[in-house]
C-alpha cells in the first residue's frame, strides 16, 4: 500500500466522520478534521523517519495487519548493500512475505524485473497479497523451492514464525514443486541477472548448484546468501570461490550470518 493509498483511505474515513448523523455541528467537524490531520502528519513523519514508503501485510495471530516495511537488525546489513538499480534483473529466493521483493521492485522500475520464489504455501498467499497491494507489476512470483534438481521436494514448516526448511526440525512436512534457477530463468527468457538473494534456511548450496549456468553468464552478478553454521557453511564459500567469486562477510560470524559474493576481476 503506497502513501497515495493511505491518503485515499483517510479521505474516505473523514467523509464518513463529517456526514455522521450524530455529529452535525461545525465545531465537531473541525475537531474531527484537526484530529485526523494530526494523526496523518504523525504517520507520514514516522514513515519518512524510518526510510519507508511501502506498507506490508504481516501475519498477526489469525489476521493480516498492515505495517510499515521495517527490517530486523540482520536484514538491515543486507539492505545496506542490496541496491538494485533501474533496469536490473533480481532473483529473490526464499522471499518469505516479500520484504526484499518489494524493495527490489521499486528500485528496478518498469524496465527491470524481480523473480520471487517461495515454497511455504501460507507465506506465498501473503506474498501475493503484498505484491498486489503495492501494485508491483514488475514481479513474477513462483510457488516453488529452488534447488539443484527439478521434481517434488519434501519440506518442513516451523511452528515458530514462517520459516521453512528441508531439514526435519518439525513434524509439519509438505511437498512442493522443486526447480533450478537455471531452468526457471530459461523459461522466463532471462539469460543474465544482476542480483540473487538466497535465504533458504540452510539449503543455499543446493540453490547455487542449480544456478551454475546463470552464474557463468552473469558478469555483473552480486549474490547475497544467508549462511547457517550448522549446514554447508564452508561448502558454500568454497563453491563460490571455485566458480570465480570473492566473498565478503556482511556481519560478524554467528550461527546465522550473511555474505555477499561478487565476481573476481578477470574471471
Amino acid at each position: 500500500m503506497s502513501i497515495q493509498d493511505i491518503v485515499s483511505v483517510c479521505a474516505v474515513k473523514f467523509a464518513r466522520l463529517i456526514t455522521s448523523k450524530s455529529e452535525r455541528g461545525v465545531e465537531a467537524m473541525y475537531d474531527k478534521l484537526a484530529s485526523l490531520g494530526f494523526l496523518w502528519i504523525m504517520l507520514v513523519n514516522s514513515i519518512n523517519l524510518l526510510g519507508v514508503d511501502e506498507i506490508i501485510l504481516a501475519p498477526s495471530k489469525s489476521k493480516l495487519v498492515p505495517v510499515p516495511l521495517v527490517m530486523t537488525t540482520s536484514e538491515k546489513c543486507v539492505k545496506a548493500v542490496f541496491k538494485p538499480k533501474e533496469g536490473d534483473i533480481v532473483v529473490d529466493v526464499g522471499t518469505y512475505i516479500g520484504r526484499f521483493t518489494l524493495l527490489a521492485s521499486k528500485r528496478v522500475g518498469r524496465s527491470g524485473k524481480v523473480i520471487g520464489i517461495e515454497p511455504n504455501p501460507e507465506n506465498f498467499k501473503i506474498l501475493k497479497r503484498n505484491i498486489q497491494t503495492n501494485r508491483s507489476t514488475n514481479v513474477v512470483l513462483l510457488h516453488a523451492a529452488a534447488s539443484n534438481r527439478e521434481g517434488i521436494l519434501r519440506m518442513y514448516k516451523s511452528p515458530f514464525g514462517g520459516w521453512t526448511s528441508i531439514h526435519n526440525f518439525t513434524d509439519k512436512p509438505f511437498d512442493v514443486l522443486c526447480i533450478t534457477l537455471d531452468a526457471c530463468l530459461e523459461k522466463q527468457g532471462i539469460e543474465k541477472v544482476d542480483w540473487i538473494k538466497i535465504d533458504v534456511e540452510g539449503a543455499g548450496l543446493l540453490v547455487l548448484e542449480g544456478s551454475t549456468s546463470t552464474l557463468q553468464r552473469s558478469n555483473n552478478l552480486k549474490l547475497i546468501v544467508e549462511v547457517h553454521t550448522f549446514s554447508n557453511e564452508i561448502e558454500i564459500i568454497e563453491w563460490l570461490e571455485k566458480h570465480g567469486y570473492q566473498v565478503r562477510f556482511l556481519e560478524p560470524k554467528n550461527k546465522i550470518y550473511h555474505i555477499i559474493a561478487t565476481r573476481k576481476k578477470g574471471v
